[in-house]
Formats: C-alpha cells, sequence, structure tokens
C-alpha cells in the first residue's frame, strides 16, 4: 500500500458569500466580496477492481446569471419544458408562485422548479432585489422524478439542502463569472445538481404524485406536440389524441390536469402559445407578423386580438414595455437545444 501523502493545492478565487447565506451569514455578497484561499488535500488510496458502464448525457444550460432588477420586477407566468430551474436569491426579497402555492422567497433560500410546474416571481422588497439563476436539461431523469416526488419548492438557507448547494453555487457562479473554460462551467452545475439528487432523496414524497405524474406525462406531450407542429414536423393532434397516448380517456385526462395544474389542457396548450409569443417579442428583433406565424396564426391580425386578450397590451406595445429580465426566464419550447 502506498504512502498517504498530503500535497496542498490552492488558488485564489472570487466569492459571493453563498454559503455564508446559507448558515444564516449576513455578510453583502453583490459583487464580489474578497479574495479566498481555497486549501484541499490529495492522498493516494487502494482502490477494488470496477467497471463502469459507458456513459452518455446530453445536456443544456439555459440563462446561467446573476441580475439585479428593481422594485416592481415580475418574470410572468411562464413554464419551463423539460428544464429544472434553481433559483437564488443574494440579495432583497422575492415572491414565488408555483402553482396555487406562494411564499417569500430571502437571502441564501433556494427555489427548485420541475419541469411542467407553472410559476412566477415578483420582487417584494422595498428595494431591487439580486438574484442567481440558471436552468438544464439532461437526458437523465431521475432529479426531474424527484423534484415531482417532493412536495416543496423552498428550501430555506440553513436547510440540509441549501447548506449542501451553497458551496457548489459559489463555484458555479465564479466560473461563469470568469468566462474561462466551457466544461467547468457545466462541471460545476453537474456536481450541483448531482449533489440535490443526493439530498432531495432524503425528502418525503408527496401522496399524490401519481396523480401528479400523469398529468405532468400529458403536459410532455401536448409541449412536444406542439413543437413539432411549430417545426413543421407535424399538425398540432386532438388533445383527445395525446391522452390516448398515455391510457388516459379525454374527460379522465381533462379532470386529472385540472386538479393538478388548475386549468384545462386546452388552456395549457394555449398558455404555451402565449408564452412563446412573449419571448419572441421580447428576446427576438423578428417582425410580428414573423412571430403570428410562428405560434400557429394565419394572419396577424387574430393574432393581435388574441396577444391583446392575454396581455392587454398589443404585441408591439408588450415589446416596448417588456418587464425588465422578462425575457431570460422565457425559455424556448423547441427541442432543438439538446439536438443541436
Amino acid at each position: 500500500m502506498l504512502a498517504k501523502t498530503d500535497i496542498p493545492c490552492g488558488r485564489s478565487r472570487r466569492v459571493y458569500g453563498v454559503e455564508a447565506l446559507a448558515a444564516g451569514g449576513s455578510r453583502r455578497l453583490y459583487p464580489f466580496l474578497q479574495d479566498e484561499k481555497e486549501l484541499g488535500h490529495l492522498e493516494t488510496r487502494d482502490y477494488r477492481p470496477f467497471m463502469l458502464e459507458s456513459l452518455s448525457e446530453r445536456l443544456y444550460l439555459y440563462g446561467l446569471q446573476v441580475n439585479n432588477v428593481r422594485q416592481g420586477f415580475t418574470s410572468l407566468r411562464h413554464v419551463h419544458h423539460r428544464m429544472v430551474e434553481v433559483n437564488l436569491v443574494l440579495e432583497g426579497v422575492q415572491e414565488v408562485i408555483a402553482g396555487k402555492d406562494s411564499f417569500l422567497q430571502h437571502p441564501g433560500d433556494f427555489v427548485l422548479i420541475h419541469p411542467g410546474q407553472i410559476h412566477e416571481f415578483r420582487s417584494a422588497g422595498s428595494g431591487s432585489l439580486t438574484y442567481a439563476v440558471f436552468h438544464l436539461q439532461c437526458d437523465d431523469l431521475g432529479l426531474t422524478e424527484l423534484l415531482e416526488r417532493k412536495n416543496k419548492v423552498l428550501y430555506s438557507a440553513g436547510s440540509s439542502l441549501a447548506l449542501e448547494l451553497a458551496p457548489k453555487m459559489d463555484r458555479l457562479l465564479n466560473e461563469a463569472a470568469e468566462q474561462g473554460s466551457r466544461l467547468a462551467v457545466l462541471g460545476e452545475a453537474c456536481a450541483m445538481m448531482a449533489a440535490a439528487e443526493k439530498s432531495l432523496r432524503l425528502e418525503p414524497d408527496r401522496q399524490d404524485y401519481g396523480r401528479e405524474a400523469l398529468a405532468g406525462r400529458l403536459a410532455a406531450e401536448i409541449e412536444g406536440a406542439l413543437a413539432q407542429a411549430w417545426d413543421g414536423e407535424s399538425g398540432m393532434p386532438r388533445i383527445e389524441t395525446l391522452a390516448s397516448r398515455i391510457g388516459l380517456s379525454s374527460r379522465h385526462a381533462g379532470r386529472l390536469f385540472r386538479e393538478v395544474f388548475h386549468m384545462s389542457p386546452g388552456r395549457y396548450l394555449a398558455m404555451l402559445r402565449e408564452q412563446e409569443a412573449m419571448r419572441l417579442l421580447a428576446a427576438t428583433p423578428a417582425a410580428v407578423e414573423e412571430i403570428a406565424h410562428a405560434v400557429g396564426y394565419r394572419d396577424v391580425q387574430s393574432f393581435s386580438r388574441q396577444f391583446r386578450k392575454w396581455t392587454g397590451q398589443s404585441p408591439s406595445g408588450f415589446r416596448r414595455a417588456a418587464g425588465e429580465g422578462a425575457a431570460h426566464y422565457l425559455t424556448p419550447l423547441s427541442r432543438r437545444g439538446m439536438e443541436g
């Protein structure tokens, strides 16, 4: 057996102080605080022979950012397709509306939003709000299934999950801010999600998970069919057809969907079109006529009338008054991000 050898290794890095927040600290977080020496130790070990099967994962990291917004900010109601969202408040107070639940998110609190969960963020304090957020999509559905089985969205500073994620969030934000290796950024994001998965296994399952899982499968069928229709691969099938794919009658599917998402499948489909239209208006320079066609309207007049019903504004008026940072929350429905 080789003798153990301690080899100090370290580098100077800038820190956001997320770990201190999770432990209940109150020091200022943003911008970067200080230089901190991080020491580690390497040692040699004996390993039993083993072989790991081949691993292949496609990863899509979207919208990683630290953002500061003014009082009155709102992200608009939206849903992420096949993506897990991690949101952390650094300074200020944020109101989180997830489904029918509403709660306040304070500095150091983590929010985990699973794919298909309808949600909205609003600044809730008297001053500005600083938050960190990213979205991750991968082939492995283990984390997604865990999030759907649990009964929590908010993990307060000091909770076991927040304490586990805080130092990893620090490293992720610093790697991204330095704009160095893309692999390093992805690696830190994956390490963070792996830690979340490990911690979530200790959380109790929600009692109605089976019902929610079925409704989630129908939502995924609707999203996938709509994405294919927009890509020109096929027409949009009827809700009855989509429900039959997961073994549900149209009536049962509608009742189940309303119980879980508090809206009909048809209203959910309309909301997806509404969200994509808002995203394209806020995040792209595309003409209103192009956007109307992209979300399934044959003429711009019909689209404009419907858009005014959705938002109370004309498409051009919405584009001018788009909420600060809103485009970062409205993720694209298309699957192309995973296929490119």
